[in-house]
């Protein structure tokens, strides 16, 4: 969950290095973007399109602006514009994919702690000695929950504030593509399920902590009772010693 710089590489292929590069698997940061002049998209690179079969969870869309159309699917996409300079558009399209990225490894990471966290709500309620064994993990969840709110605020600017480098007709396709992806509901729906975690695990650190202090408190007063008792029964012996002689 430590915040992270990235960064975009892109690199020019040959139709032959394309059909190569997707026929295998595809990575979820890559994304083979294929320009078209016009608005027309020949049915072979529709065809080429749809054989990508994962949903990408919102990676999906169609965004048309200004003689520019975008075919969007996951680890593919197409730019049909009558314009030859595409560099506004591939911009917008790179933050908007850096965003969509990031937000579903967030997606899946807050999914494998959500099983955790299931089994550790009754710590926020009431612990008692044995609970106290498992506060490195809920140390350890709590800082995790800290770095993942850090890298979801940097996450929320990216996708409501377009880069300094973006035109505004860059800024309102990249607005187009965010609404047309669900990306906002997303964020919104991530932001809710952190701060459930974040709640439970400020509960049971304090839990914790109360019952661990309270817990070595008691024992110390105990002790202290115990020795006055005993120096109290040697006082007494003493004394009844003393008057037997």
């Amino acid at each position: 969950a430590e915040p992270v710089e990235s960064m975009v590489v892109c690199q020019k292929l040959t139709e032959e290095q394309l059909a190569l590069e997707t026929s295998a698997p595809i990575a979820p940061s890559v994304l083979y973007l294929v320009c078209l002049p016009g608005e027309a998209v020949p049915q072979p690179w529709q065809k080429w399109l749809w054989q990508s079969g994962d949903t990408g969870r919102g990676q999906t869309a169609e965004v048309t602006a200004k003689g520019q159309r975008l075919l969007l699917r996951p680890g593919r996409a197409l730019l049909a514009s009558r314009s030859e300079s595409f560099d506004d558009i591939f911009l917008a399209l790179a933050q908007f994919l850096f965003v969509g990225w990031q937000l579903r490894e967030m997606e899946d990471e807050i999914a494998s702690r959500w099983k955790v966290a299931r089994t550790d709500v009754d710590l926020a309620h009431q612990v008692d000695d044995n609970d106290c064994q498992r506060w490195p993990q809920v140390n350890d969840m709590t800082r995790w929950c800290a770095l993942t709110r850090m890298k979801f605020v940097k996450l929320d600017r990216a996708m409501h504030l377009p880069s300094a480098g973006l035109t505004d007709a860059a800024a309102k396709f990249l607005e187009k593509l965010v609404d047309e992806t669900w990306l906002g509901d997303r964020l919104e729906y991530l932001d809710d399920e952190l701060e459930v975690l974040e709640d439970i695990y400020e509960s049971a650190n304090d839990r914790i902590s109360e019952f661990s202090y309270f817990s070595r408190e008691y024992k110390v007063e105990v002790w202290i009772t115990v020795i006055l008792v005993v120096e109290l029964i040697l006082l007494l012996v003493d004394i009844a010693i003393g008057l037997s002689r």
